[in-house]
């Protein structure tokens, strides 16, 4: 999932870089929103991780002893 997010950014800059191409502001501003959307992706990996390790197990939680 990470290496999706980063395919339109990394082909970008390494055109950028190595072709000398030219980019439109909008082209730039989808490469962002792709940037947005991979550090969505890491900070809720990050809080499930979280989240996971809060976890009660079922002989402690009290529903489940009925």
């Amino acid at each position: 999932m990470l290496l999706d997010c980063w395919a339109i950014p990394c082909v970008l800059l390494f055109t950028w870089f190595f072709l000398k191409t030219k980019y439109r502001p909008r082209k730039l501003v989808g490469v962002a929103i792709c940037i947005a959307g991979l550090v969505l992706v890491i900070f809720s990996d990050v809080h499930a991780a979280d989240r996971s390790s809060n976890t009660v197990t079922t002989s402690s939680h009290p529903t489940c002893s009925l």
